[in-house]
């Protein structure tokens, strides 16, 4: 019904902005990229930043990276700032962006 509503042309990602996809209110929908679909998960994270988290075991932040479809594991830091660092040199360096 989503695709339906949005006219959404194929190879077009429909995304529900509050995780509920029986709530196909025009203002809940959108035409978004699959990055843009993947990111609005709602799942409890564990950082403010992109690619890192907590590692709940050793108590320290982890650096990560998906490149050409590859999880890279970048390094585990003592606080989450290194972490998010990190990850943006890389993203900057390897993939030309980030956001």
């Amino acid at each position: 019904m989503h695709r339906l509503i949005l006219q959404a042309k194929p190879g077009e990602v429909c995304d529900h902005i509050d995780g509920n996809g029986l709530n196909n209110c025009r203002s809940n929908i959108r035409i978004t990229t699959a990055r843009g679909n993947g990111q609005n998960l709602h799942i409890p994270k564990t950082s403010k930043y992109p690619g890192v988290r907590i590692d709940k075991l050793g108590k320290k932040w982890q650096a990560q990276i998906k490149i050409n479809g590859k999880q890279r594991h970048l390094g585990t830091f003592d606080n989450e700032i290194d972490a998010a660092t990190a990850y943006r040199v890389v993203c900057a360096v390897l993939v030309g962006e980030c956001q």
